[in-house]
């Protein structure tokens, strides 16, 4: 199914790009080590060939921005297959997950939105959900939504 597979760093970060069905991937491993790397590139591999079978064109112009809520708090990534990346951040997680909502969009649209809740930031791409973020939560999905408002500390009691 690949052709090849080669590693590269960007950023300190070790990439992996191959060649799937005659369309050139790439992806981020999310690590600095090699060996690491390598593990997780299996993973993927064994994983990302099953879904691309299904529809690998497709999928490359889904790209979207997810918000993706855990405890108090929401991870803005860019993804371009949502249900690959909800099972491997679920996979990581000792708490079930919930994906918000997610807009059509590219890795651009992401840092914008990096930016604009830079204040709220905890954990690299985890942002506390409050005040801005909250109020940009609410304005998308709706202000007494069940996903939302499970998500928020004392949430479930602000709906009664």
């Amino acid at each position: 199914m690949s052709d090849q597979v080669a590693l590269f760093r960007r950023g300190g970060v070790i990439w992996a790009r191959a060649t799937i069905a005659g369309e050139s991937r790439r992806w981020s491993l999310r690590t600095g080590d090699e060996t690491v790397a390598r593990r997780r590139l299996a993973l993927d591999g064994q994983v990302g060939l099953t879904l691309t079978r299904r529809s690998a064109t497709a999928r490359s112009r889904r790209s979207v921005v997810y918000f993706i809520a855990q405890r108090g708090l929401v991870k803005i990534g860019f993804t371009q297959d949502i249900v690959l990346r909800l099972k491997h951040l679920q996979a990581a997680s000792p708490v079930p997950l919930r994906l918000l909502f997610m807009l059509r969009g590219r890795a651009s649209l992401e840092a914008s939105l990096h930016a604009r809740f830079r204040d709220l930031r905890c954990h690299n791409e985890r942002f506390r959900l409050e005040g801005a973020l909250l109020d940009h939560c609410r304005h998308r999905i709706g202000p007494s939504s069940p996903a939302l408002l499970s998500c928020i500390p004392g949430g479930d009691d602000a709906q009664a």
